[in-house]
């Protein structure tokens, strides 16, 4: 579930620099998605979780907390090399966390 109690402290009211950062979120959501399946049909582990660090800010301006947990298990997998290689299974649900996300970002920009 979103939450814009962040954006809304860091806009001091502005709504255009609200919509800005959700469209910002959803631009690279989808473009960090697409480089996530391309590294794991390569099985590069080490570059999924480099890229779950470079969205977890913006998923985190989001509030979402099982979202946020999400990417900092997949940041953590991907980047630890002497563990069982749970990547794969926390990939999927990312990459169901984030299209959800994404639906709803896109339904409040609707109603901006």
């Amino acid at each position: 579930m979103i939450d814009l109690t962040y954006l809304e402290s860091i806009a001091a009211g502005d709504k255009d620099f609200i919509k800005e950062m959700l469209q910002m979120f959803k631009k690279i959501s989808l473009s960090e998605m697409e480089k996530m399946e391309k590294f794991q049909t390569e099985k590069n582990w080490i570059m999924i979780g480099s890229l779950a660090h470079k969205i977890k800010a913006p998923i985190q301006m989001l509030g979402d907390t099982d979202a946020v947990e999400l990417i900092i298990d997949l940041e953590k997998s991907g980047k630890d090399k002497n563990i069982d290689n749970n990547v794969p299974e926390l990939l999927i649900k990312t990459k169901e966390k984030l299209l959800q996300l994404i639906n709803d970002v896109e339904e409040l920009i609707k109603k901006m």
